[in-house]
């Protein structure tokens, strides 16, 4: 019985490029295009997935500040809404 320690596996993230033939998504580490069959040389196809992830990483970042404007909106919709409870409540007394 072997007592070999095996350190943790780690995942890379895949690689997606756009196929410079008919421009579908696929994997960067593939020799043909899944869709179009066209054999894609490693230099096309890591431009390829250089762009995708700058373009990945953009629409990331887009996001995240979408998210991040919503959520403050809420928290002042919410903060203006107890303020009005609040004097609603207590200018009728």
């Amino acid at each position: 019985m072997s007592s070999a320690k095996q350190g943790p596996v780690t995942k890379t993230a895949p690689r997606f490029a756009r196929c410079p033939k008919c421009q579908e998504l696929i994997d960067a580490a593939s020799e043909t295009c899944r869709f179009c069959n066209a054999h894609l040389s490693p230099g096309e196809l890591e431009e390829s997935a250089k762009l995708q992830q700058k373009l990945t990483e953009a629409k990331s970042r887009a996001n995240d500040r979408s998210a991040m404007i919503t959520a403050i909106a809420g928290l002042v919709g919410a903060i203006l809404l107890y303020g009005l409870w609040f004097l609603a409540r207590f200018m009728t007394r």
